[in-house]
């Protein structure tokens, strides 16, 4: 399975850095400039593409796109960015699970099993994974990539099953 996102801070860059430790294919389309709200996408973060246009809406719109299945980890209800993804996803009819951060925040435990239930349901070769920004909810970024790093490591020992 090989995660994509935007590269924002938060849910976006969590996943994509739990993928880039352990190794494993991602990637996705970050805005030109690789802009995010900490000035830029690191460059060490190589997989990344950069769109060419700065507008945060047309790398989202291809990265839904790009993918089988999508991963919103967002405060609720959703907002700007996170709603877009939602919509865009319910247009294209893939694949949605939509998680609070709140609640990955206080029982990680149980986000895990939820989301690894719904990935053996999916099945997705390529996911992106979207959702709010660390400034909107702090300590976003370092749950999702402690969660990506379970789900991957579970999925690179015994796949997703089904």
């Amino acid at each position: 399975m090989k995660l994509i996102s935007g590269g924002q801070t938060g849910a976006d860059r969590g996943a994509i850095l739990a993928a880039h430790a352990l190794g494993l294919p991602y990637g996705g389309w970050v805005p030109k400039g690789r802009l995010a709200e900490d000035r830029q996408v690191p460059d060490f973060l190589d997989q990344l593409q950069e769109h060419p246009s700065a507008d945060y809406q047309h790398r989202t719109w291809r990265n839904v796109h790009d993918a089988d299945a999508t991963v919103i980890i967002a405060r609720q209800p959703l907002q700007q960015g996170s709603h877009l993804t939602f919509r865009i996803v319910r247009e294209s009819e893939k694949p949605l699970i939509n998680l609070s951060a709140a609640h990955l925040l206080t029982e990680p435990d149980v986000v895990h099993v939820s989301l690894m239930a719904w990935l053996r349901e999916a099945q997705p070769g390529v996911l992106n994974v979207a959702g709010s920004r660390e400034s909107s909810v702090p300590g976003l970024q370092i749950a999702v990539q402690n969660l990506f790093l379970r789900v991957l490591k579970s999925v690179e020992q015994g796949g997703l099953g089904g």
